[in-house]
């Protein structure tokens, strides 16, 4: 004061305002925390979301944050963007379907166990043309991705006679 370019007396006093700096802001934990928690956080602090991206954790429940870009304490500039990580929960492991055709059900049931599958449903067929206690079918197919645990449905060949199909006269 008085403003810049202004013509003034000798002698009289001219005052300055001296800057401080850039105002910087310290960054929040953000972890934990939701993404809608986590943003009205920041930008009560006068910081930003940033990126936001998601990957499974064992450790943290879905649409949780589970990393920050900058960490908490830190001193940024106001307005800087601090990127997130949010939790999708627990990774569910794949698992590739053997084929169990062709197997006795003991063995396509050990088979199951082992691959960390459960047994589902077993659907008997009736056949004299093959080897009873045989798998002959399944759902999901060998080959298929499956999350660990699912059930495999087994179709059996029991003894006996098949349906006979019944034959309708021709008109």
């Amino acid at each position: 004061n008085p403003d810049v370019d202004a013509v003034v007396k000798n002698g009289r006093r001219v005052y300055l305002t001296i800057s401080g700096g850039e105002v910087l802001v310290i960054v929040p934990a953000l972890r934990g925390r939701s993404v809608r928690d986590a943003k009205f956080t920041l930008e009560h602090g006068g910081l930003r979301i940033g990126d936001v991206e998601y990957a499974g954790s064992d450790a943290y429940p879905e649409n949780t944050i589970v990393e920050q870009s900058i960490q908490p304490g830190m001193k940024v500039s106001k307005s800087t963007p601090v990127k997130i990580i949010v939790s999708r929960g627990k990774e569910l492991q794949q698992i590739t379907v053997l084929d169990f055709t062709g197997k006795t059900l003991s063995e396509a049931e050990r088979l199951i166990t082992q691959q960390g599958l459960k047994l589902g449903n077993i659907t008997l067929q009736a056949s004299f043309d093959l080897i009873p206690n045989t798998v002959v079918d399944q759902f999901p197919r060998g080959g298929e991705s499956v999350v660990a645990g699912q059930a495999v449905d087994l179709f059996v060949i029991k003894a006996g006679k098949p349906k006979e199909e019944i034959q309708h006269p021709k008109n």
